[in-house]
């Protein structure tokens, strides 16, 4: 929505600066050791997903308690069948609390590789004229994109995971149906129409949760290079000398 991209905006340009200025005065015995590339890879791709991160919150939040009210009505008006249905669908759950933790994990390493890429793009390029010059390009696409295949596998891994997490209410309908179905409860079936109104509400807010939730262990490969820029040490104050250099002579 228009909303959520301007606050995305908001905090993108606020961070941008902040880091920015972390780097620029950060110590200089720290910052010798690391690659300029990586930087401009976090300032660039991480911090706008981390900034989407910080929306998912919000809409996390409105999705449970969306999808809390309409599932507690539906037990409101059919307790035992509602608490029946939590019941089947639980192992699911425990699936899904896997499948989070595994995408969160692919995440990391997404960034680390996503940055690996833009340092080797941006040390290749910085010394393509030096390069030129004295005639040495044969290596210079193979060591730009040597980390591109690493990405490419990360971003399809992801895929894998993004595509379980869409289709998850969609297998926990199914294996709620093949359940009452098994076990030949046609009253169940019955009341289960009886509150089906209630039952899409909060299975449209559960699959918007979900998703979201997934999106949030999506972004969250993009916290941990941030907070690594956000822990800079600044450059320690000294006194100014007492006279210029030149007069010291």
């Amino acid at each position: 929505t228009l909303l959520d991209t301007r606050v995305v905006i908001l905090i993108r340009r606020a961070m941008q600066a902040r880091l920015l200025e972390r780097i620029v005065f950060g110590r200089w015995d720290v910052l010798r050791g690391r690659q300029v590339g990586r930087w401009t890879g976090a300032l660039l791709e991480e911090i706008p997903l981390l900034s989407k991160y910080y929306t998912a919150v919000f809409n996390a939040v409105y999705y449970l308690i969306t999808a809390g009210l309409l599932g507690a009505m539906a037990v409101a008006v059919a307790p035992s069948l509602a608490l029946g249905l939590c019941v089947v669908a639980a192992p699911s759950w425990l699936l899904l609390r896997a499948v989070y933790r595994l995408q969160s994990r692919l995440a990391r390493n997404q960034s680390d590789a996503r940055q690996g890429l833009a340092a080797d793009l941006n040390e290749t390029l910085s010394g393509l004229f030096q390069a030129k010059a004295s005639g040495e390009t044969a290596g210079l696409r193979s060591r730009a994109l040597r980390r591109q295949d690493e990405v490419f596998r990360r971003e399809s891994q992801l895929g894998w995971t993004l595509g379980l997490l869409t289709s998850f209410n969609s297998l926990v309908m199914g294996l709620i149906l093949l359940a009452l179905a098994l076990w030949g409860q046609d009253a169940a079936l019955a009341g289960l129409g009886g509150v089906g109104v209630l039952a899409f509400r909060a299975a449209t807010s559960l699959n918007a949760l979900v998703a979201t939730l997934g999106n949030l262990t999506r972004f969250s490969g993009s916290i941990e290079p941030l907070e690594a820029l956000a822990s800079l040490p600044p450059e320690p104050s000294r006194e100014p000398l007492g006279e210029r250099l030149a007069d010291a002579r």
